[in-house]
């Protein structure tokens, strides 16, 4: 994906939207431990390439009861690749919501917002299990009447989905969409009033800006989703936790 952005930017001879957004994904992966501010939301795959958490450095975070063992960041895996990752779920729910938008011109944004957060959440349904019956992580709670295999440890919390469609990525696609009609992307408004050698980078800090806060959204969402939470999972494997 990186090469892909990179050529498209050395061809556009400018930092696009694209690149600039998946730039703050790589850099917002620092906030995962907010995922698990009150009540443990997701365990990784010990067996991967891991380290501590570095929650206890962000201001506030108490992180949960975790009965004295430690908690883990997965560096290749939920953690880690899985911010970047969001550009490829980025890019076919753009695909989708642009041929909407053809189709519908008269449709409002917040209809077009809605129709694109459905599409979204119909596209994580089967590309969140692969990560899952991999092995790389799994949710150790989720509220049952709306959890696909509740109880198992391969359990799919469908209030994740929606939390992943509605506040991660339709956003972004909603602003990229607005943005087409513009002369200059609000996004980087700030850019077209700085000098040449400055605005590649003044783009970039744009970028990292927005997944940044839509990154924190997000995950503040799960926070409140985890005190729906169930039981946790009887038959969890011991390399999960």
């Amino acid at each position: 994906m990186g090469i892909v952005l990179i050529r498209r930017c050395l061809r556009e001879r400018t930092v696009t939207f694209d690149a600039a957004l998946y730039m703050g994904l790589v850099l917002s992966m620092w906030q995962d431990p907010i995922m698990y501010w009150n009540k443990l939301y997701v365990v990784y795959n010990q067996n991967l390439p891991n380290v501590e958490t570095w929650g206890p450095y962000i201001p506030g975070w108490h992180g949960p009861d975790a009965a004295g063992q430690p908690i883990y960041e997965s560096v290749a895996g939920g953690s880690g690749l899985a911010y970047p990752i969001v550009m490829v779920w980025f890019w076919l729910q753009y695909k989708l919501y642009r041929q909407i938008a053809r189709r519908r011109p008269h449709w409002s944004n917040w209809r077009l917002f809605m129709t694109a957060a459905g599409f979204g959440a119909l596209i994580d349904l089967p590309l969140e299990p692969l990560f899952l019956f991999a092995g790389v992580f799994a949710y150790p709670g989720g509220y049952p009447p709306l959890t696909l295999f509740a109880g198992h440890w391969y359990q799919l919390p469908l209030l994740e989905v929606l939390s992943a469609s509605l506040v991660l990525v339709a956003p972004i696609l909603v602003l990229r969409r607005i943005d087409q009609a513009r002369p200059v992307p609000w996004l980087f408004t700030t850019s077209s009033r700085t000098t040449t050698p400055a605005r590649p980078f003044v783009r970039l800090l744009a970028g990292v800006g927005l997944a940044n806060v839509v990154i924190l959204a997000y995950l503040l969402s799960n926070v409140a989703i985890a005190e729906l939470d169930g039981s946790f999972p009887r038959d969890m494997p011991s390399w999960l936790w």
